[in-house]
């Protein structure tokens, strides 16, 4: 069976060039930040149950990093992460790269490299199915839900702010006019692409980023078994799609409890 990923805007701005995976696009998540999605722990969140968004402050350029990094030090592999304090949140400011190793029933491991190759996790961290992406975060910290991301991209200016949350390198030009992102504040979105099934495998590396979210699909009931993801790609806002949780592998990234 083919899924049909749909990705959806937090602002209000229409797209109809549909970038990663070309696929049909959508308003999700409002510009007043207001929201119809649920999370997995099934507490409704609104934007008046939100705390209020601190601004980030840049402090990278080119030339320049003035960033406060914190560090985390994963006790189970000795793997350490910068990680930066952003939107109210402690996120980390790379790509997990967690080897969880441990097979499915469908006989499929949960978290690979891409394309296989060992330099790929080196520079962009692993891809997980959800189930072993929800069980990768070292312990105290959690996959983020929609609003934890849709805050960090608002705290960075607006909703259209994602250019800057992009790393400043490694983003292919293509035909939908993709660059390199400005990285002001050192959250260094890198482009690692994906392994989703249903388009036939690895794809995007260096033209899109998709990542986990913590949050169940909750439209067509035939399609229980579809999570949320949110996509970087050439447009300025957060896209937020939903996928197959048990045949597609993205990137995780993780957020203090």
């Amino acid at each position: 069976m083919r899924f049909g990923v749909k990705f959806l805007f937090v602002s209000l701005v229409f797209a109809f060039l549909a970038g990663c995976g070309d696929d049909d696009s959508n308003n999700f998540i409002k510009g007043d930040g207001s929201t119809d999605i649920e999370s997995s722990s099934s507490a409704r969140l609104s934007s008046s149950s939100r705390k209020e968004v601190p601004p980030a402050v840049p402090c990278r350029t080119d030339s320049t990093d003035d960033c406060v990094y914190g560090t985390l030090v994963d006790e189970r592999d000795g793997q350490v992460y910068k990680t930066l304090d952003i939107a109210g949140y402690t996120w980390m400011a790379e790509n997990l790269n967690y080897a969880y190793l441990e097979l499915f029933d469908d006989g499929d491991t949960g978290s690979v490299c891409f394309n296989h190759d060992p330099e790929y996790c080196e520079k962009y961290g692993r891809l997980y199915r959800w189930e072993a992406a929800m069980a990768s975060c070292p312990s105290g910290w959690h996959v983020p839900d929609t609003l934890e991301w849709r805050d960090l991209v608002i705290s960075a200016g607006t909703s259209r702010s994602v250019p800057k949350l992009r790393s400043s390198y490694d983003w292919a030009p293509d035909s939908h006019g993709t660059k390199n992102g400005t990285d002001d504040f050192g959250f260094t979105i890198l482009p690692a692409g994906a392994y989703r099934d249903e388009y036939g495998g690895f794809e995007n590396v260096n033209s899109c980023a998709y990542y986990w979210t913590s949050v169940r699909y909750l439209g067509n009931p035939f399609e229980r078994d579809q999570v949320n993801n949110v996509v970087f790609d050439y447009r300025s806002d957060l896209i937020v799609g939903y996928g197959p949780r048990t045949i597609n592998m993205h990137s995780v990234r993780c957020v203090k409890d």
